[in-house]
Parts: structure tokens; sequence; C-alpha cells
């Protein structure tokens, strides 16, 4: 029974919380009085509490349509991506290859309608802007950027991106990189499954900004043996650091 599966307990000491639990999340904000129905979508979500301002960018209406109409299909696409990625947990397949040999690949972003439907937030707090773009797609990103006015010639200032889909590589694009003109690009991982960083994408951002310093600010140290001797040797401006507690 796919509504069996989909009210899973929502324990608050469990770090593993994903969409599953969105069945059980609705009924309780229903039980609560506090769900408006309100669709949260690109372009209709802006909201102001003080000094901060939260905007959605994503998802897409006509992604939360598709997974709607094919939940059940999407659900178990979903899961067997989730054990293919578990077959090269924390392996890091191209780790021992250098940046300059993974800057120009090419990259597959076929992402599942689950992850396209992520949340996406510019949220702006005194000033300083920061986009948590969830496990969204490169091309969800590039659309609501472009709805909001920026490209290459004119990418958005940010004093914090964290990386869609823990650092994948099928999530971002040199396109999209050159649309964002930031200092500190954050990676969320729980440091063990699916092998995520990419050292792919890490890559694309080192070359793009090679002439300015930049930090990747990681929550777990996965980025120890990441990058080589020659690589720290002609890519000299960029810093990996472990951090809980990102001051900016």
């Amino acid at each position: 029974n796919i509504i069996e599966e989909r009210e899973i307990n929502i324990d608050e000491i469990c770090e593993e919380k994903s969409f599953k639990q969105g069945e059980t999340l609705e009924k309780k904000l229903l039980q609560l009085g506090i769900w408006k129905r309100e669709e949260i979508i690109l372009g209709t979500q802006k909201i102001e509490i003080e000094e901060i301002e939260i905007e959605v960018l994503s998802p897409l209406k006509k992604d939360l349509e598709v997974l709607s109409n094919n939940w059940d299909i999407e659900r178990k696409k979903y899961i067997n991506e989730i054990k293919n990625e578990e077959l090269k947990s924390g392996k890091l397949i191209t780790k021992y290859k250098d940046i300059d040999e993974l800057i120009n690949y090419s990259e597959d972003m076929n992402i599942t309608a689950i992850n396209k439907t992520s949340i996406v937030l510019l949220i702006t707090i005194k000033g300083k802007k920061m986009l948590f773009t969830g496990d969204t797609s490169e091309e969800n990103l590039k659309e609501a950027l472009i709805k909001l006015g920026y490209s290459k010639e004119n990418p958005i200032k940010l004093d914090l991106f964290k990386l869609p889909h823990h650092g994948s590589k099928n999530n971002m694009s040199k396109e999209l990189i050159e649309m964002i003109d930031c200092k500190m690009y954050l990676v969320s991982t729980n440091g063990k499954s699916h092998g995520h960083p990419d050292k792919e994408i890490l890559a694309k951002i080192i070359d793009f900004n090679k002439d300015k310093n930049i930090e990747i600010v990681f929550n777990y140290s996965v980025f120890d043996n990441i990058f080589s001797d020659k690589d720290k040797e002609k890519y000299r401006k960029f810093e990996c650091k472990e951090k809980q507690i990102i001051q900016l």
C-alpha cells in the first residue's frame, strides 16, 4: 500500500528525513491547522520576516504535476537510483584524476522528478545573499535565475551557494556556474554515501574561479584525498574547509 509506505514516523532525532515523510508531514500540518495549502513554486512565494527575505525559486509547476501524476513510478525510480548510487558509496570514482582532466566532462542531466521538485530558497539577511538548492536540477536553477534577470553577463552575486544534490556532477553545468558570482560554496553530505561530492563539479567550479580566492566548505572531511599535489600547485586560490557553523 503506497499510502502506508509514505506514512513514516518523523523522529526528531532521526537524521534520515526525505520525501518519504511528506505524507506524514502533510497530515500533521492539517491537524495543526497551519497549512494554507498553497503551491510553493517559482514566482509565487516571497516572505519577509524583519530583516530576512525568503524567495522561492523552485520547484516549477510542471514538475509538481509530473510527480503528482506519476508518484508510484517516480518513487520506485528514485529508490532504484539510490540503490545504484550506494554501490559506489564513498569511492569517489574520479578522485584520482587531476582537475585538468575533469573540467570538460559531459554531464548526464537525467534528474528524477522527485529531485526536480526540491524547494530552492534564495535567502537574504542583512544584505547577505544565500542560495539553498536542495536536490534540484541544473535546468530548473538556470530557468529561475534567468527569470530573475541573471545571466553569464549579469551573474547573481551570492555570499553562499549550496551545491545541489550534495555536489553531484549531474546537477550543475558550466553554463550554470558562469551565472553565479560567489566566493563560498557549500557541500552538504553525510560523508559516507552515494560517493558525493563528485570531483568533476568541484573541478569546474575551481577552474572557473581560478583567478579569485574561494572557499569550498564541507560539513564532513570528505575532501582530504580528493585533490592531488598537481591540483594544489596549479590552482592555488581555492581552499577546502570543514565547518559546522558558517559566519558570513
